[in-house]
């Protein structure tokens, strides 16, 4: 053990919770307290993972089967398309009173990324000279006022992106009208450009958001991570993939440091894959990488070039005024952070290794009528990535 400056006195170093010890009895007391054992039973399972073998042909078929149907419960283009007229008819209800604003479309409803249950993002931005507070101001006591089109009405202006949510009576949608988010249309743009290269794309997007929402992930106390970065980690590793399933547009088409959004629809150039491995295969592979290969506390997940970013590059440790470039930063602590780590480990494991009986609710009966989990929307993160600066982890 190499001799630490701060703890001169220290023998004994544990390499899993960097903790130093300079008597044996406190190493003992150490080993036995439950955080140490928590830590050791995650750091035990990537080892798990790694040796655990690839799942063979039959398993696969079944795991596509299953992956299928988890798929139909993402954003049809019929519910998109629902939510852009919404967003329309929103913007000119309220510009009868409110002529100076303008709502923009962004998040799932953009990207394709989200569940059927997903909030309408609305980017709120001002075509004439009234202040962007006085307007959301208005706009929160208009909304409050029409009890008929609008219900439970909750705003949070003192926030970096200041934001008001409701809900929309016709459609019954959950809304969240945003300010200073300019990032996150960006975001919601080339997000759905890469859907649009490849099927598999929005469908590995869409299940894994619905995983993260049967592992509790998205719960308000709990929420390791911000609900934009499932569908950035879904594109990085198919970047990472060998073929990559989909290219790094930022390289391929307009250099690492062009505008986030690349007009894909607008190019002549089309992307054909070489990789035709299916929907379950890839599956668990994505749960294999982010759960033993993929080197989390080295590593930068960045969707704007393919050779691997060191978080030192960033130096975000220097720079902490900028931690919103980091999506990590939302992990509240270590807890946290374990909790994570043994969900993609624990999934790994469970997907890699031949199933005989159901041992979780993964599929829920009439989920689209009556799901569970969404009875109260309040308890899960919004979907804004209103947070965010770049497109990486």
């Amino acid at each position: 053990m190499q001799r630490s400056k701060r703890f001169p006195r220290a023998i004994f170093y544990c390499h899993l919770c960097h903790r130093y010890f300079d008597d044996n009895w406190y190493v003992k007391k150490h080993l036995e307290q439950e955080q140490h054992q928590l830590r050791l039973l995650v750091s035990d399972m990537r080892m798990d993972v790694k040796n655990i073998p690839h799942p063979v042909k039959l398993q696969v078929k079944a795991i596509d089967t299953l992956l299928k149907t988890v798929s139909r419960y993402g954003l049809t283009k019929e519910e998109v398309e629902l939510r852009k007229a919404f967003a329309e008819k929103l913007e000119a209800s309220l510009r009868e009173t409110l002529p100076d604003i303008k709502l923009t479309p962004h998040g799932p409803s953009v990207s394709g990324f989200g569940l059927f249950n997903s909030e309408v993002d609305l980017y709120l931005s001002l075509s004439g000279r009234i202040e962007a507070a006085e307007l959301l101001g208005e706009l929160s006591e208009k909304i409050t006022q029409d009890e008929d089109n609008f219900s439970s009405p909750e705003g949070n202006f003192l926030a970096e992106a200041p934001r008001l949510r409701f809900v929309d009576g016709p459609t019954n949608l959950t809304c969240e009208i945003s300010l200073n988010n300019h990032n996150s249309i960006k975001t919601s743009k080339l997000l759905a450009d890469y859907a649009s290269l490849d099927p598999r794309v929005q469908s590995l997007g869409v299940i894994f958001r619905y995983w993260g929402q049967v592992c509790r992930l998205e719960r308000k106390e709990r929420a390791p991570l911000p609900l934009h970065a499932y569908p950035i980690m879904v594109v990085y590793f198919l970047q990472q993939c060998k073929p990559p399933v989909v290219p790094v547009l930022h390289e391929l088409l307009g250099g690492s440091d062009s505008e986030p959004h690349l007009c894909v629809k607008d190019s002549e150039w089309k992307w054909k894959s070489a990789n035709n491995r299916s929907l379950g295969d890839l599956w668990c592979e994505l749960l294999r990488f982010y759960a033993a290969e993929f080197p989390m506390e080295k590593h930068v997940i960045c969707i704007r070039r393919l050779k691997p970013v060191l978080i030192s590059e960033k130096k975000w440790n220097k720079a902490l005024h900028r931690h919103r470039r980091n999506l990590t930063y939302s992990i509240p602590n270590e807890d946290m952070n374990l909790f994570l780590k043994r969900a993609l480990r624990e999934s790994a494991i469970y997907f890699h290794e031949p199933q005989v009986t159901v041992a979780i609710d993964l599929i829920r009966e009439n989920m689209r009528a009556c799901p569970r989990w969404c009875a109260d929307n309040s308890e899960f993160e919004s979907d804004s990535d209103s947070d965010q600066e770049e497109s990486q982890v």
